[in-house]
C-alpha cells in the first residue's frame, strides 16, 4: 500500500457509505468508525512500505565507496525527499488518530439505582468423607465470590391485627391497643399500597384497569372503581403540598409557563380543557382550567420575576408582572 492509493481506496468505501439510509443511525455510526479505522490501517501499511524500501535501498544499493558524484547528488536529494515523506507520514498518522478518535461513540451515563444486596454464605456441609482415605471433608473458609441478580415479585399480605385489651386490679384504667394509621379514613388499604397505584398510574402510566389484573395475578380481588377512589380521595392529602408548591415557583426570579389545550370527557360531550405548566428549579406544577386568557395567565405566573413564554398573545404587559423573556 503506498499513500498514492489511500485515496481510491477511501473513495470506495465512501460509495458504499452513502448507499445506506439516513434513517439507519447506528448503520451510518458503524460505518464511519470502519472508514476511520480503514484509513488508519491504510496510512500505517503506507509509512511501512516508504521504510522497507528505505531499508532495501540501504541493504542492497550500491556501496557508497564505488558510487559516482552524480550518484551521489541523487541519494542526498532522494534522503531529503524521504525525510519530507517521513515528516508527512507522522501528520497523516496524527491526523487519522485524531479523526479515530473523534468517531469513537461517547459512554452514556446509566442512571444510578437502589438495590438491596444480599450476603449467602455457602459452607462446606458436614458428613461429607472422602472415598478413598474415609476422612470428612473439612470446612477451610472462603473460596472464592460467585454474584447473581434476582427480582422478587410483589406480594400482597392481608394482615391481620389482634388487638388485646388492658385493664388494672380496681378496673380503674381500662383501654385496648389502637388500630393501625390509615391514609384515608374507613380504608383497609396501607399508605404504601395507594402510592403504589399513584406512581404506578402517573409515572409509570399504568392504567388502574391493568393494575386491577396485576394483583389478581397476585392472589386478590379488588374493583376497580375502589382502586380509582383511593387514588382520587388521595389528591386531599397532596393538595396543602401542591399549594405551598405554587406559592415558591411564583415567587422565584426565574420560571416557565406553558399551557395545552386537552380534552375533557364529561357524561356524553367532549370538552375542551388547558393543562398549564409552570416550571422552575424548585420543581412543576400543573393546572386545568375550562378557558385560557390573560386573567389566568396573571393568576398562573404570579408577580415579579423573569418569565420565559411562547409568542401566544395571551402572554403580553397585562398578563405578565415582570420580565418578559419571550
Amino acid at each position: 500500500m503506498k499513500f498514492t492509493e489511500i485515496p481510491e481506496l477511501l473513495a470506495k468505501i465512501e460509495a458504499l457509505i452513502e448507499t445506506i439510509p439516513c434513517q439507519q443511525i447506528q448503520g451510518l455510526k458503524i460505518s464511519r468508525l470502519i472508514y476511520a479505522k480503514a484509513e488508519e490501517m491504510a496510512t500505517e501499511m503506507a509509512v511501512m512500505r516508504e521504510r522497507i524500501d528505505y531499508l532495501e535501498k540501504e541493504l542492497f544499493g550500491r556501496r557508497k565507496n564505488n558510487s559516482d558524484p552524480e550518484d551521489e547528488a541523487s541519494q542526498s536529494s532522494e534522503a531529503e525527499n524521504e525525510d519530507e515523506n517521513a515528516e508527512a507520514n507522522k501528520k497523516a498518522e496524527r491526523a487519522a488518530k485524531k479523526k479515530y478518535e473523534n468517531a469513537k461513540p461517547t459512554e452514556k451515563e446509566n442512571p444510578k439505582g437502589h438495590v438491596t444486596t444480599q450476603q449467602v454464605r455457602r459452607k462446606v456441609p458436614k458428613g461429607i468423607y472422602c472415598r478413598h482415605c474415609q476422612s470428612e471433608i473439612k470446612d477451610e473458609g472462603l473460596g472464592h465470590k460467585a454474584y447473581e441478580t434476582d427480582l422478587i415479585p410483589m406480594k400482597v399480605v392481608e394482615r391481620e391485627y389482634l388487638l388485646h385489651r388492658g385493664s388494672c386490679t380496681c378496673g380503674a384504667v381500662q383501654f385496648e391497643m389502637p388500630r393501625p394509621e390509615r391514609a384515608l379514613e374507613k380504608s383497609n388499604f396501607t399508605a404504601d399500597f395507594i402510592s403504589h397505584l399513584i406512581v404506578s398510574k402517573f409515572k409509570f402510566h399504568l392504567p388502574v384497569y391493568r393494575q386491577q389484573k396485576q394483583l389478581l395475578d397476585y392472589g386478590i380481588f379488588i374493583n376497580r372503581s375502589v382502586l380509582n377512589n383511593h387514588i382520587l380521595n388521595s389528591w386531599k392529602l397532596f393538595e396543602p403540598i401542591v399549594n405551598l408548591m405554587k406559592v415558591k415557583i411564583r415567587n422565584q426570579k426565574h420560571k416557565y409557563v406553558d399551557e395545552t389545550p386537552i380534552c375533557k370527557i364529561e357524561g356524553k360531550k367532549s370538552l375542551r380543557n388547558y393543562l398549564w405548566c409552570l416550571y422552575s428549579k424548585l420543581g412543576i406544577v400543573f393546572e386545568l382550567t375550562d378557558k385560557r386568557n390573560q386573567e389566568l395567565a396573571k393568576k398562573i405566573i404570579g408577580p415579579g420575576g423573569t418569565t420565559m413564554t411562547d409568542a401566544l398573545g395571551i402572554y403580553c404587559e397585562k398578563s405578565i408582572d415582570g420580565n418578559h423573556g419571550n
